[in-house]
């Protein structure tokens, strides 16, 4: 990687970048590819783990009309596990189907301090300002 100029806090200089290139186009990035595979009505795979062991999985839509695409065996495969008692599969179908579950923050108003309404914050912006309250806590 090539020496990025950074100021005396180490954050990037205007204009500056450690991936000059930017973020990977979408054919590029993991949720392409997979993208790509779940839209996918034939798929033959081989991987050969270190001992030479070698695996296939192959699917194959049966004909026109079947429109039946990878990414639903990959579903059928979770809710199979679901059925039989696997909680992570329980979760993921859970979450997919009613939206993850709020998480509640306890955040205590500071004395002279207005409190702030966060109810209007995305859960990621919640995230990111829990996680600026614990770095400052920390510093304490």
């Amino acid at each position: 990687m090539a020496d990025v100029e950074r100021d005396e806090k180490g954050l990037w200089l205007s204009g500056k970048s450690a991936n000059p290139d930017g973020r990977p186009k979408d054919d590029n990035s993991w949720a392409g590819i997979f993208r790509r595979i779940g839209e996918s009505s034939k798929i033959d795979i081989v991987i050969t783990n270190a001992d030479g062991v070698e695996k296939r999985i192959y699917f194959e839509a049966g004909d026109e009309k079947d429109k039946a695409k990878f990414k639903h065996v990959v579903g059928s495969m979770v809710w199979a596990q679901a059925v039989s008692g696997n909680l992570k599969a329980v979760e993921m179908i859970m979450d997919r189907t009613e939206g993850k579950v709020t998480q509640a923050l306890d955040i205590k108003a500071i004395k002279d301090r207005p409190a702030f309404d966060l109810s209007k914050l995305s859960d990621k912006e919640l995230e990111l300002f829990s996680g600026l309250l614990k770095k400052l806590e920390s510093k304490k």
